[in-house]
């Protein structure tokens, strides 16, 4: 099954945390989509800043083989300040 990760990202220096998790079925194939909602969660004491909600499918798990692992997270177009 894939997992979708959610980070807020900031603008700036690039550092992120984890801000929710969905899951996205069992079978994403290259090229696909997978939409839905997901309930985000700021962490108490997130640093201040200007930060950028960034996306990665199967992040960082390796669960699925891919012949390029660097295309999975894509950054929202808008920022959001904390």
């Amino acid at each position: 099954a894939f997992i979708v990760r959610h980070v807020f990202r900031d603008a700036t220096t690039g550092d992120e945390f984890k801000v929710g998790t969905r899951g996205a079925g069992r079978n994403l194939g290259a090229g696909s989509a997978s939409t839905g909602a997901a309930n985000l969660t700021i962490p108490t004491g997130a640093p201040a800043g200007i930060y950028r909600l960034r996306v990665c499918a199967d992040p960082g798990t390796g669960r699925v083989p891919e012949v390029d692992e660097t295309n999975n997270c894509r950054d929202a177009g808008n920022t959001t300040v904390i």
